[in-house]
């Protein structure tokens, strides 16, 4: 069945265009919006550099008082990730003829090598 036995289709062109206008309308008013926010912004960071500069020529003050906190707690360098420290692994594993243990982890030893892990099971 036709979609035209349903829907006057001859008024459809009509609500799109409708909707289109209101779409293309409300995206040129977010891009007005947005032009106004860039440019309050523009505007509060220059009066908030203007107004620091100022306390700073008031006060005397130096970088190195500015930003001792910074300094001191990275010794004057940039801080660094926090790396966890690795926990020691039990053994699973022992060489029954020189003792050395394995944790399964990392790179099989030699004298592992080729055999049955359940020969060295702890």
């Amino acid at each position: 069945m036709p979609i035209g036995q349903f829907i006057d289709t001859s008024q459809m062109s009509g609500v799109i265009s409708y909707n289109m206008d209101i779409l293309d309308q409300k995206l040129a008013e977010r891009d007005r919006l947005e032009k106004e926010i860039d440019q309050l912004i523009k505007q509060q960071r220059k009066e908030r550099i203007a107004a620091i500069r100022a306390d700073i020529a008031r006060f005397d003050l130096t970088e190195d008082e500015l930003f001792a906190e910074r300094a001191t707690a990275t010794g004057g360098k940039r801080p660094r990730a926090k790396v966890a420290a690795k926990s020691p692994v039990e053994p699973k594993y022992r060489d029954p003829e020189t003792g050395k243990t394995w944790s399964g982890r990392g790179r099989e030893p030699k004298w592992m090598q080729g055999r049955d892990r359940d020969e060295f099971a702890l």
